[in-house]
C-alpha cells in the first residue's frame, strides 16, 4: 500500500489536530507539531478541519481548554479522526488517556496517534474504536 494508508474511498476523512506544550519553551513547538501532522494528513488525502492548541499546559491536567473543546466537538461529529504527534501530547496521565479514548470511541471511527521514532521518520499506530 506504500506510504498512503487510505484508499480513495477514505480521501474525505475530516481530521482534527491536537497540539500541546507543557511549557512555553518546549523543545517541539506547537507549530512544529502542527506541521508534522498537516504533512501526514496531506499525504493521506485527509482534510484538516480544526487545530486545537493548548500552550503551556500540563498534559496531566484533564481540564485543558482546547482539549475540552476537542472532546465536545467530537461529540458533535465535527471530525472523524484525531491526530497527535506523541501520546504524551494528548495525555500524560494513563487515567486521563483511557477516559478520553473511552469518550472518543463513542463518537469517532478511529483515533490516529503518530509517534516519532527517528528524525524525519514517523511510525503510525491506528486504533479502531468502533
Amino acid at each position: 500500500m506504500g506510504t498512503n494508508m487510505v484508499s480513495s474511498d477514505q480521501a474525505k476523512v475530516r481530521a482534527a489536530l491536537y497540539v500541546r506544550t507543557s511549557t512555553l519553551k518546549q523543545e517541539e513547538s506547537l507549530e512544529a507539531q502542527e506541521e508534522k501532522l498537516r504533512r501526514f494528513c496531506e499525504m493521506q488525502g485527509w482534510k484538516v478541519v480544526r487545530v486545537y492548541r493548548d500552550a503551556g499546559i500540563s498534559g496531566a491536567l484533564g481540564d485543558r481548554p482546547q482539549f475540552r473543546r476537542l472532546m465536545a466537538d467530537a461529540e458533535s461529529g465535527k471530525f472523524d479522526i484525531v491526530l497527535v504527534t506523541k501520546i504524551d501530547r494528548f495525555a500524560r496521565s494513563t487515567v486521563h488517556l483511557l477516559n478520553a479514548i473511552e469518550h472518543l470511541r463513542r463518537h469517532l471511527s478511529l483515533i490516529h496517534i503518530s509517534e516519532p521514532t527517528r528524525p524525519r521518520l514517523i511510525s503510525y499506530a491506528v486504533f479502531c474504536l468502533k
